[in-house]
This record gives C-alpha cells, structure tokens and sequence, in this order.
C-alpha cells in the first residue's frame, strides 16, 4: 500500500477477529464497548493523535472522513475516532452527511432522538433555536451528534445550501467536528463540502479499490482549499488475497 498509494498513511487498522456471537448480532465495533481489544483502541488512538497535533500546528478543527467505495469503513471509523476524542475530555460534533445513506444512527444503537433530523435542519434557514433542537448529546460519551434518520434524495441540494455553510461555521466552537460523507466514487457529495471543512482523510479498506481510483481520490482532495491528510489503512490483515486490488 505505501509503494502504490500516493498519499501518506495516518494509520493502519487491523482486521479485527470477533466472537461469533457478536457477529451473529452484527454489533458495530466501538471504542468504548468493553469487549472491543486493546489494539484496535490504540489503533483509533494513533488517529487522534495526528489530529490533535494537526489542530495544534494548524488549527484544525473540522475533519472530513471519506472514502471511494462502499463498505470501505468510513462511518465506523469517523464514528470512533470521534468517541475517542470525546473520551479524552474533548468537545466533539459528529455530523453524519451521507444524507443518501445515513448509517451513525444505528452505530449507536439509534440513540438519536431529534425533533429535528438533519436533513430536514439543513431543509430549513439557518438559526440557533432548531441547531438545539438538531444537536443531541450522548449521555455516556458526552459527544454531540447532527443526524438524519433515514435516506433524503435531496443529498446535495441540502449539502450546497446556505444552512450547511453556516452550520459548520457555528460548530467551530468545538473543539473538534467530525463529518462523514458518502463515497466519493459513487457520488458528488463529499467534493460539495471539502471546501468547507479544514482537513480531509480516506479511509481504504484492504482487497476493495484499486489504487489507481484511490490515488485519483487523493489527488481530488488534494487540489481542494481543505489539508488531505493521507489515507487511514481499515481492516489490514498480514497477509494478502491472491488478487488483491493493492
């Protein structure tokens, strides 16, 4: 991956083996679960850190969380890195835009009970009384959280409007804000919001794209306003599929 990939690498996230059980319930992997391992806690860990010195040097504060295809593990790693954050003392927004295919909801066990989801805050003009209404605190993690609670067709009508702009904006009392975005192979939406945001990472997942869509991904992140990071390397195993798309 480091010999094809033309973008540096933040850090590699182990293939996590789970327990049949866990699997049969398909229970997310979280940090803060008790019985995810040490490792993969470490590993989300090492992506706070690049960030927290990103924010120090240059003041970063909103991180976007992408990648080129489906099933890369976008959502579950921006979900945890911002958890991890959030347990560090840190005050955090997770916003999950991928309007199209709204995912975080149900990372947390669909603690997210708004009177006013998302898309329909972003339908709207932009004002602090439905931003409280929007934003939701969960109780364990002390992390705030802006989502929709299902699929809205009007993914970039809402994603280019003046209400995200100002949305993101206000969020940057936080310390740090975390945007999931849908994939950028498949969709336009994440290019809407790169000029928005101060970073960007890709998360790749092993024996799923081909380099060459990834490096071209890379290269699209890079040429916008925002700082492209490098690439997050999700579920890597030592060894490979014969075949593999590195």
């Amino acid at each position: 991956a480091r010999d094809l990939l033309d973008a540096p690498i933040i850090a590699t996230i182990s293939r996590v083996k789970r327990r049949r059980k866990l699997r049969r319930r398909q229970e997310p992997l979280q940090v803060f679960a008790p019985t995810t391992s040490f490792d993969y806690t470490e590993q989300i860990n090492t992506i706070c850190a690049h960030m927290e010195h990103e924010s120090g040097a240059k003041d970063h504060r909103i991180y976007l969380f992408t990648g080129v295809g489906e099933q890369e593990g976008k959502s579950t790693i921006s979900a945890n890195v911002a958890s991890a954050l959030a347990m560090m003392g840190k005050n955090v927004a997770l916003v999950d835009c991928d309007l199209r295919n709204p995912s975080l909801n149900r990372f947390f066990g669909n603690p997210y009970a708004s009177d006013m989801p998302l898309n329909r805050f972003l339908s709207q003009p932009f004002s602090k009384e439905n931003l409280l209404q929007c934003m939701v605190r969960h109780e364990q993690l002390g992390l705030y959280m802006l989502f929709p609670t299902a699929p809205d067709r009007r993914c970039t009508e809402l994603l280019t409007g003046a209400t995200m702009e100002k949305l993101l904006q206000q969020l940057r009392v936080f310390d740090y804000v975390i945007v999931d975005t849908p994939p950028m192979g498949y969709f336009a939406d994440t290019e809407t919001l790169l000029d928005l945001v101060d970073a960007s990472i890709l998360v790749v997942r092993q024996d799923r794209t081909p380099a060459a869509d990834i490096n071209d991904a890379a290269d699209l992140l890079r040429r916008s306003k925002s700082a492209f990071q490098g690439c997050v390397l999700n579920d890597m195993t030592a060894s490979l599929t014969e075949g593999h798309r590195y």
